[in-house]
């Protein structure tokens, strides 16, 4: 069942390609036309041959994918365009895991990451982790496995790109149902499930189905393990997904094997083996070996399952799958067992203890916890620093508002002072213009007439029985002001006016 976890990440790598590609080009004579073409742009040429490499070679023809990768890789190198060197790295790496060669594949792989990184590629970063997530899932080093698909869980999270959140929480449902935690693994693929039907991505769909399958046969509930697992080939067989198929049959033989048809369980495991053997698919070769072992095993054709479950662990041993390898000595122990060979059986089963150790110790276990309450940990983290940027900026909103209003404040008390300042200035200068006025109609008119021009604005005609009037003249003045200045005519007549 967990096996799923490459195929799922190369269906992810295919959406996210064909919505990249779809309704650029018409057939694939076109994309390579466009890969040769060097008045096209580098995007456009590493995009087409992609597609080309993917629906031509990468999965009937793993090795002619590297062949040509390595042309992209040396294009992007030769163009300094970093994401042809990233995407060829890729490729090659889905190729060698498809082939079953996973150091080399988690060589490229990193190489890949490295190239993802170097240019800020998110989604590339991610799809890079599931990879080798993937690899050392194959591997049984659970750990490395479920660190790398925290982290890219935490990406596509951060970047809200939901097929690749979903591709994660599956692979994480693998890693706990490999540890025995059913509940946590039904959650994980559950969740994964509502986002793929929402986006209607039906190749997540078909895996997490197939997966809930499997979490429903091992908590006995045969019933919708089977409704499952019959809903999960549906899809494949619709999509004809060559990949995916041998898997779902090999859920629905093992199911009938359970409820002991063995002829019928028999029937779908040598339809998945025909399907493993067309592609050369030694990962699925190795799991559907194991699977008609145990069935032999079962129906004491002793003969037989020896057969396959020597072939299982060869195919096994050859591409460092740990926990198939485990399986098949298992399966050997139980079969020399039955038929009498106690040395071959003694040796088989304390190399299956050994495997079983190396999976299933107490440190791994005790590593695949603390990466579940330190990713738990950063996610609860980084929620509660969002919550606070968001008061901060909040804060800092309302702080501003203050700001301004105590600066519109300041400013109109300002103006008050200035105007106030004036309006005082002009009214004392008003006031001594006053003063001088009253003085002068004072040296001028009577107290009493002066007084009522000022309340009335005219004063009324009075009789004054007897005044003194006096008529006089300066002799010689018109001769005096021709030789007098202006300023000094004046000062003289004031002198007289003054003394009169």
């Amino acid at each position: 069942m967990k096996k799923i976890a490459l195929l799922f990440l190369i269906c992810s790598f295919c959406v996210n390609l064909k919505a990249q590609t779809e309704g650029e080009y018409i057939n694939h004579d076109s994309l390579y036309n466009v890969w040769v073409d060097q008045t096209k742009s580098p995007l456009s040429r590493t995009e087409a041959f992609k597609t080309y490499i993917w629906d031509n070679y990468l999965f009937s023809d793993p090795d002619s994918a590297i062949v040509l990768s390595k042309q992209m890789f040396d294009f992007g190198f030769k163009k300094t365009f970093p994401k042809a060197i990233n995407q060829s790295l890729t490729l090659v790496g889905i190729a060698l895991s498809i082939q079953g060669k996973y150091q080399q594949a988690m060589r490229f792989t990193n190489k890949s990451l490295q190239a993802s990184e170097i240019v800020k590629d998110s989604t590339g970063i991610s799809e890079n982790c599931v990879l080798l997530g993937v690899i050392f899932d194959e591997q049984g080093n659970y750990p490395r496995a479920l660190e790398n698909y925290n982290r890219a869980l935490t990406i596509d999270e951060k970047i809200g790109y939901e097929v690749g959140i979903a591709m994660s929480l599956n692979n994480i449902g693998n890693i706990y149902i490999n540890q025995g935690n059913y509940a946590k693994a039904l959650e994980y693929y559950e969740r994964a499930l509502v986002i793929d039907e929402k986006l209607g991505v039906k190749q997540g769909i078909a895996t997490e189905t197939s997966n809930i399958s499997g979490i429903y046969k091992m908590l006995g509930n045969k019933e919708l393990a089977m409704e499952y697992a019959v809903r999960a080939y549906k899809i494949s067989e619709e999509i004809g997904d060559n990949e995916a198929m041998p898997g779902m049959l090999n859920s629905i033989g093992a199911l009938y094997f359970e409820q002991g048809d063995f002829a019928e369980a028999l029937s779908y495991y040598e339809q998945s083996l025909e399907i493993n053997s067309a592609f050369e698919n030694p990962r699925g070769l190795a799991q559907t070996y194991k699977a008609i072992g145990n069935l032999h095993l079962q129906s004491k054709n002793f003969s037989r399952a020896i057969e396959n479950c020597e072939i299982t662990l060869k195919l096994a041993k050859e591409v460092g799958l740990l926990e198939i390898e485990q399986g098949a000595c298992y399966c050997l122990y139980k079969g020399y067992k039955s038929v009498g060979e106690t040395s071959k059986a003694l040796a088989f089963y304390e190399q299956s203890i050994k495997l079983k150790d190396k999976i299933y110790n107490e440190e791994n276990t005790q590593k695949l916890t603390r990466l579940e309450m330190q990713y738990e940990f950063d996610k609860k983290e980084s929620e509660a620093k969002a919550e606070q940027d968001k008061k901060d900026a909040i804060a800092k909103k309302e702080i501003q508002r203050q700001k301004l209003v105590r600066n519109a404040f300041v400013s109109g008390f300002i103006a008050v002072l200035l105007f106030a300042a004036v309006f005082f200035v002009q009214r004392n200068k008003i006031s001594k213009e006053k003063e001088r006025s009253e003085e002068l109609l004072l040296n001028i008119l009577p107290e009493e007439t002066a007084k009522e021009l000022k309340e009335k604005g005219s004063a009324d005609a009075q009789l004054i029985e007897q005044v003194t009037v006096l008529f006089t003249d300066f002799k010689g003045f018109t001769a005096i002001s021709e030789k007098l200045s202006p300023k000094a005519l004046v000062k003289d007549l004031h002198e007289c006016f003054s003394a009169f």
